[in-house]
């Protein structure tokens, strides 16, 4: 991470690319980007289950199918469209709020959704590409010859979900600087990216309290530092999710079968 906000955005894009370029590959109009996905090509030479370091990513798709899939009810395949329209319509909205508050020169967007985000364009952006990830692991031919030359998604996607993360907070930094009564007067009211009750947003925190004493990074350095932590410990977690995947399905793991995305 780094102060220059033009270069920031460069390292994030940078990232992403070769992610999108891999969903891209099954969306015949942009089957070109494609080509992207050489960028973890020698990653594969270590081993073909390192781009899965990142399965943690598909429990909540689970949560969300779990409760229907009881009463025999499969919404897995309409799902992840109903996850893509809503992060294109977050990002839309969130754009427009953006363009009306640039237009009436208005230093802090706190109106339409920003009430409900501060980073809604971000958001909408990780929602849409959550979406994507689980349509192609749904839709993909990894699903039935997993050693074609489809890659596992959930690593890359985390990576990239993580830097817009960073970004979002490097962006905080600056605006606490340049409007830092009004910001933070902001900040009390309305949540980082989407509102979540008390008690999972100081879990989610709780490295950040542990590392620096705070609730939120206030430096370039922090926030490498931090997501650097948070990428280790969502690895760790994911080999634990796979590791458990392994087991026999009984019990409360004994999900129905439609709820795990390789199905």
């Amino acid at each position: 991470i780094t102060k220059k906000s033009g270069l920031v955005s460069a390292g994030a894009i940078a990232i992403f690319l070769p992610v999108f370029g891999h969903f891209s590959f099954n969306m015949f109009f942009l089957a070109g980007l494609g080509a992207m996905r050489i960028v973890w090509m020698p990653i594969l030479d270590i081993s073909y289950d390192i781009l899965r370091l990142g399965d943690i990513s598909y429990l909540p798709y689970m949560i969300i199918v779990y409760l229907p899939a009881l009463f025999k009810i499969d919404i897995s395949t309409v799902i992840p469209y109903v996850i893509m329209g809503g992060g294109i319509l977050i990002f839309i909205l969130g754009t427009q709020a953006w363009m009306f508050a640039r237009f009436n020169k208005k230093g802090v967007a706190t109106f339409w959704i920003y009430r409900f985000s501060r980073h809604p364009q971000y958001l909408g952006w990780i929602i849409w590409s959550y979406g994507l990830l689980i349509y192609l692991v749904r839709n993909s031919s990894l699903i039935h010859f997993k050693l074609t030359y489809e890659m596992p998604s959930s690593l890359p996607w985390l990576i990239s979900s993580l830097v817009i993360i960073c970004v979002a907070l490097l962006e905080e930094t600056k605006m606490k600087q340049k409007y830092p009564d009004e910001y933070e007067a902001y900040k009390q009211q309305a949540p980082f990216l989407f509102p979540i009750p008390k008690f999972i947003s100081k879990i989610i925190i709780l490295p950040v309290k542990l590392l620096f004493k705070k609730e939120q990074p206030e430096s370039g350095k922090e926030i490498a530092i931090i997501f650097f932590v948070y990428l280790v410990l969502l690895i760790l977690l994911s080999i634990l999710f796979n590791a458990i995947d392994f087991l026999p399905r009984s019990g409360l793991w004994g999900f129905p079968k439609n709820v795990f995305p390789f199905v």
